[in-house]
């Protein structure tokens, strides 16, 4: 298993939004670090203004830089070069909306471990559960660049997940697993296709931010009103 603790800047927070940051640190079973990778993209599209003022990057910053697929694809310095084999683990605060600019290029199976849903667990007195606030309100490392680009914010999610393991007194393997949230690309006809496989199902908390119920998709509205049901009446 490969385990990512990863980030991205954006365009925008569209569906078809472009990356112009990407990073990530690979790290093993033990929390050592194996890698640090981050680069700027050209996200072959406009940063928009609301953008910039996150993150701080401008079109002209990316512009000599190389694609999302040049730079995990071409041999050349300023390159990754390479896929990822599965399987992988991706580490993240809210992963899902990092995930698209990661999944193409793994070749096997992904895993997603989401720190946000174990933070509104765990800590659920938080004044809000964004990634700078957790890093303050548990006193998590602050010495790691600006926020809000990505290597800082992928160092902050490292020490939280590792915070969060500690709380929970859980190993990495045992914190990954425990939302097993799966997806994995599979080829189509043609070499330009392909499609997705992914678990498909839903998390029920309850008021104190603690998951009380997973729900397969198809299950059904009855099944899904007798497990509430019993939920309510504890």
């Amino acid at each position: 298993m490969i385990y990512l603790v990863a980030d991205t800047e954006t365009t925008d927070a569209t569906d078809d939004r472009g990356v112009c940051e990407i990073g990530w640190v690979a790290i093993d079973e033990d929390w050592n670090i194996l890698e640090r990778v981050d680069s700027l993209i050209d996200p072959e599209k406009d940063i928009s203004a609301a953008a910039s003022g996150i993150h701080g990057l401008v079109n002209a910053d990316v512009e000599n830089s190389p694609t999302l697929k040049e730079f995990f694809t071409l041999d050349d310095p300023s390159c990754y070069g390479r896929r990822f084999t599965g399987p992988v683990t991706l580490i993240g605060h809210r992963i899902g909306f990092d995930r698209p600019a990661f999944g193409p290029y793994v070749d096997g199976e992904v895993f997603e471990l989401d720190t946000l849903r174990y933070v509104r667990q765990i800590f659920p007195d938080m004044d809000n559960h964004q990634l700078s606030t957790c890093k303050y309100a548990l006193n998590l490392p602050k010495d790691e660049g600006t926020a809000h680009r990505v290597m800082a914010d992928v160092m902050v999610t490292y020490h939280l997940a590792k915070r969060v393991a500690q709380v929970m007194n859980m190993t990495l393997p045992e914190l990954a697993k425990r939302f097993r949230v799966y997806y994995k690309k599979v080829d189509g006809q043609t070499a330009t296709s392909y499609t997705m496989d992914h678990s498909a199902g839903s998390y029920v908390y309850d008021t104190q931010g603690r998951v009380r119920l997973y729900t397969r998709y198809g299950s059904g509205a009855p099944a899904l009103a007798g497990d509430v049901k019993k939920l309510l009446a504890e």
